[in-house]
């Protein structure tokens, strides 16, 4: 080999190491800038991770801003923003929504749980009175509202009330909505016997007696109009509170329904307030009570029974004798003890 080719060889290998160097070199710098730049996003996305909540649970109906997926809200989140994979999420809808949260060309996935943790409010629950007898509407003003359910279920737990027992019983309200969230409110219904001033009955007795009798009539007249107008307007049931006569009275007058005593106590309160002399009577206890009036227009004491007989008989100023001709035919009804009462025609 000449020294021409050994020369043209030398400047070749020396081109060729040039170029291995180079490429090397090229190589070696590619490296490190990919490793910088890995560096750097791993270093952003550590970031993200420590800034950033991967669950994020609120209330159904809170408002979600970026701030709420960081931590301490108080970060600064500039840069930040939602990524193209987010969900179009509602937060008045409950539900899981999967969120990307983005800066730069690093994107944190994460996820937005909106959940309905609250019970339904139960207002208008107070504690009842009743009296005795009397009904309950147990979910009249009373309302239950929800931060989501339109219509959460409102059930009242009345059991332990006994209506024609004086005393205080608890009922409870419980409230659920859609989510299973329940509520409950407790208040105590009070039952009273109720106490009717004289005044009040009276002027019930007055407001009847001015549509059916008149100054023109006799007293035996008004007697039998009072009678008439009591077996037309009361209905028998079988048994009523034996409480306070005034009190049957009025809720005789009133109610329209009663057993004997109510009709007697009725009797008693209108010929009274009509002026006509009367008086309590009753049979003897045999297992069975019944109670009825005695009446007094000038002519001495007669028997006065409104209570309705299953046989339609009437007893409106009868005699003893007739009474207790009666009364013996049927069980003795009406067997009473002389002593404790006037003489009777």
């Amino acid at each position: 080999m000449n020294t021409r080719d050994k020369k043209r060889l030398e400047k070749k290998k020396r081109r060729k190491k040039i170029k291995y160097v180079l490429a090397r070199g090229f190589l070696y710098a590619t490296i490190a800038v990919a490793f910088a730049m890995g560096c750097f996003f791993f270093l952003i996305y550590r970031d993200m991770r420590g800034k950033i909540r991967k669950n994020l649970q609120v209330e159904v109906g809170t408002k979600v801003v970026l701030k709420n997926f960081f931590v301490d809200e108080e970060d600064d989140c500039s840069g930040y923003g939602y990524g193209p994979k987010s969900d179009a999420f509602d937060y008045n809808i409950p539900g899981v929504y999967h969120v990307e949260l983005k800066k730069g060309m690093i994107s944190f996935p994460c996820e937005l749980s909106v959940v309905d943790t609250t019970p339904p409010v139960i207002d208008g629950v107070s504690d009842i009175v009743v009296f005795l007898g009397e009904g309950i509407s147990y979910k009249k003003g009373v309302t239950v509202s929800d931060n989501y359910d339109a219509s959460p279920e409102l059930k009242v737990d009345s059991s332990k009330v006994r209506l024609s027992t004086e005393g205080t019983y608890e009922v409870v309200y419980y409230a659920t909505d859609e989510a299973g969230n329940m509520a409950s409110v407790a208040c105590n219904v009070i039952v009273e016997s109720r106490e009717y001033p004289k005044e009040m009955v009276d002027e019930k007795a007055k407001e009847i007696l001015a549509t059916i009798i008149s100054g023109d009539m006799t007293q035996e007249q008004k007697l039998t109009s009072i009678y008439q107008w009591i077996q037309a307007h009361i209905t028998y049931v079988t048994y009523w509170e034996k409480n306070g006569w005034r009190k049957a009275a009025y809720e005789g007058l009133t109610g329209g329904q009663g057993d004997c005593y109510v009709y007697a106590s009725v009797a008693k309160e209108l010929l009274t307030v009509a002026g006509i002399e009367n008086m309590d009577i009753q049979k003897l206890p045999d297992g069975q009570m019944h109670y009825w009036n005695l009446v007094n227009i000038g002519d001495g004491w007669f028997h006065y029974d409104t209570c309705p007989r299953a046989d339609h008989t009437t007893f409106c100023y009868v005699t003893d004798e007739e009474l207790m001709a009666y009364s013996k035919a049927h069980g003795d009804s009406h067997l009473y003890n002389r002593e404790d009462y006037p003489e009777i025609r």
